[in-house]
């Protein structure tokens, strides 16, 4: 079916009730995967090797169609939040000729279609609430650290990418029409930490290009191009799924016209969350922020303060390092923020507290599911053990006593506050004093919150 791009975008879409239900119907990465389980993927497949899933011409309906696609670039095109963009390219896949990206307006993106352009969206997510719940359910099945996030591409007839890799897991879920993907049988180089294209010549692949002009490259960045004809190849048609590797040479072409979702896993590499933990300790102190001291006319040897100041630095340094234990609060609690939270994402939870509310036994609340809740116990300062709740940015430390209630808090939907007094199961009750204050600190950081009470 040939799809009239132009008339389909021409105007602002029509608004009607979004018929994917955030709360309850958020699609989970077991239900993307299937029938590979997420312990599976984690195992084999994530970072590692390819993976080809065919699956049923439904299966990832519910995550995107056409019209909730218009709908989020429209409202992408009015408000551009940080990290969302839509451009077009020309390219045509394997083989082909490299062109630059277009900044694409919504206005402009019927026509640029109709003209044979593939459109690229970053991070949809960001414009697209259900898609932004898929993404944080995502993180905590997997317990990915990394960054997680949902681009698109929407390509006309024969469009798609001249040969490249990505510095990312790539998951593409097909939507619509069809894709033919060229793909190398391996990484061309474990975890880059940027994107790479083949450079051309008469078809005859030179070298390899690193793509980032701004950051020197590595020895260790140098890699030799898999030949092409050496690709497997598969088409990709609705329902079916590939996951490539990041540094995995690959090229795309569509066939009439090509929906499909990209699921990428932005990896983090250890050395980012060890300087998260230490930068925090060590830039409170004056001497870390102000920097080496001044050594005038131009001296040959390092001057002797410069020389004090780095081994004094290098000394804190060390130290702060030895404190760490891989056992410790300091890296665990870190891990456990990355695994929830996305960085581009609103916090709601960042913002000033909600004020809190008389509390009386009959009122209903809801817990809130825009991000994952984790509930753990370990140790407080003082050795002791303590309730944890991490939602969103929000981290909350209680008393051991608050587990089985927090426990029971990330298991359900709606509760009646009443309720609360008899969740601290094996345990005695609670007083409802200590049950109202609970519940007022959790409305206060919107873990929580109210609603009417429907009979």
């Amino acid at each position: 079916m040939t799809l009239d791009f132009v008339r389909f975008f021409r105007s602002a879409p029509r608004w009607r009730p979004e018929r994917r239900n955030v709360e309850s119907e958020a699609t989970e990465l077991r239900e993307i995967l299937a029938p590979i389980t997420i312990e599976q993927f984690a195992a084999e497949y994530l970072g590692k090797q390819a993976l080809f899933v065919r699956g049923q011409a439904e299966k990832f309906k519910r995550l995107l169609d056409m019209d909730s696609l218009r709908r989020a670039l429209y409202i992408g095109s009015q408000h551009k939040p940080r990290g969302f963009d839509m451009r077009a390219n020309f390219e045509r896949g394997l083989n082909a000729k490299k062109s630059a990206f277009i900044d694409a307006s919504y206005e402009e993106i019927g026509p640029l279609l109709e003209a044979g352009a593939t459109l690229c969206i970053t991070n949809l997510h960001l414009v697209d609430p259900f898609l932004a719940a898929v993404v944080r359910r995502v993180k905590v099945d997997l317990g990915f650290s990394g960054r997680v996030g949902f681009n698109c591409y929407l390509s006309a007839s024969g469009g798609g990418f001249y040969t490249h890799y990505d510095a990312r897991t790539a998951m593409s879920l097909q939507i619509e029409g069809e894709k033919t993907w060229s793909y190398a049988p391996r990484p061309a180089l474990a975890f880059p930490q940027r994107n790479a294209s083949y450079a051309l010549n008469g078809g005859a692949v030179q070298a390899s290009k690193i793509v980032d002009a701004f950051v020197p490259i590595e020895p260790w960045e140098t890699v030799i191009p898999i030949p092409e004809n050496e690709f497997l190849s598969e088409t990709l048609r609705p329902g079916d799924l590939l996951s490539l590797p990041a540094g995995t040479w690959h090229a795309a072409k569509a066939g009439e016209h090509s929906l499909a979702l990209n699921l990428y896993f932005q990896h983090a590499d250890f050395l980012g969350l060890v300087r998260d933990v230490i930068e925090p300790m060590l830039r409170q102190h004056e001497s870390w922020r102000s920097g080496a001291p001044p050594a005038p006319n131009r001296p040959e040897r390092l001057p002797g303060n410069v020389l004090s100041y780095f081994q004094s630095r290098l000394a804190e340094l060390r130290d702060a390092i030895d404190r760490l234990s891989a056992e410790g609060p300091e890296l665990e609690e870190m891990w456990r923020r990355l695994i929830t939270l996305d960085d581009l994402a609103s916090d709601e939870s960042a913002l000033a507290p909600a004020e809190v509310p008389p509390v009386d036994e009959e009122q209903m609340f809801r817990v809130r599911r825009d991000y994952p809740m984790m509930v753990y116990e370990k140790p407080d300062g003082g050795g002791e053990p303590s309730a944890h709740l991490l939602h969103g940015s929000t981290l909350l430390s209680l008393s051991i006593e608050a587990l089985p209630i927090l426990r029971r808090l990330a298991a359900v939907t709606k509760f009646r506050a009443r309720e609360v007094l008899e969740w601290n199961a094996g345990t005695s009750s609670p007083a409802w004093a200590d049950v109202a204050d609970l519940l007022g600190l959790l409305y206060t950081h919107r873990v929580i919150e109210r609603v009417p009470d429907v009979a």
